[in-house]
């Protein structure tokens, strides 16, 4: 992981600007998976969505390394003008969560059994986004008193940008898992890019 800032001062019709940016490795993996079941009864439907997602939730005690979450129970009526019928689909959602790609590939193949996988992404953890943000922070303010052109100007604005550089996209690990091949473990996560600005006098 690059820890070393690039730092650039910037100074025209009485605007001072200091940018410091980092670009640091992602270092967790997140996934979304989705329960949906359709029945003629509201009931039915949503029993069936909470059965899938009870059974996702059972593998907890098996991946400590994994977080899991479950969102709460939608469900919406639907009607085919066709047949006139009126049905239930009930969908409930879990995201799971890791640094142990290992781990999580391992349960999301299980998973795949009786749920679909709707989102795959490589991201920064909020422990080291946190991290690098305070350290680029403290030497973007350290550039900024030493630079700055008048001895009482201030930050005015402070923006934080945080750019997902991962090149391995959803569907290339979506393929991987279902269709049971090795290598979802060891997939680049790429990087992200976290740069913070200080704007003073604009």
């Amino acid at each position: 992981m690059a820890l070393a800032a690039l730092l650039c001062a910037a100074q025209a019709a009485g605007a001072f600007s200091i940018t410091a940016q980092n670009r640091v490795e992602n270092d967790i993996a997140e996934m979304l998976f989705v329960a949906e079941a359709q029945s003629p009864g509201r009931q039915g439907a949503s029993a069936d969505a909470d059965t899938a997602i009870d059974w996702a939730l059972s593998h907890r005690a098996a991946y400590p390394n994994v977080q899991m979450a479950a969102s709460s129970p939608q469900a919406v009526q639907r009607y085919d003008s066709r047949n006139g019928r009126r049905t239930w689909l009930a969908r409930r959602e879990l995201r799971l969560e890791s640094d142990n790609l290992r781990q999580l590939a391992r349960l999301a193949g299980a998973l795949l059994t009786r749920l679909k996988l709707s989102r795959a992404r490589f991201k920064l953890s909020e422990k080291l986004r946190m991290k690098t943000e305070l350290r680029l922070m403290a030497g973007a303010m350290k550039r900024f008193n030493n630079e700055k052109p008048q001895a009482d100007m201030r930050p005015d604005s402070i923006e934080v940008t945080v750019d997902n550089l991962a090149r391995t996209g959803a569907l290339q690990i979506r393929t991987l898992l279902e269709s049971g091949l090795p290598g979802a473990d060891k997939l680049p996560p790429g990087h992200s890019i976290i740069r913070i600005t200080l704007q003073a006098g604009a």
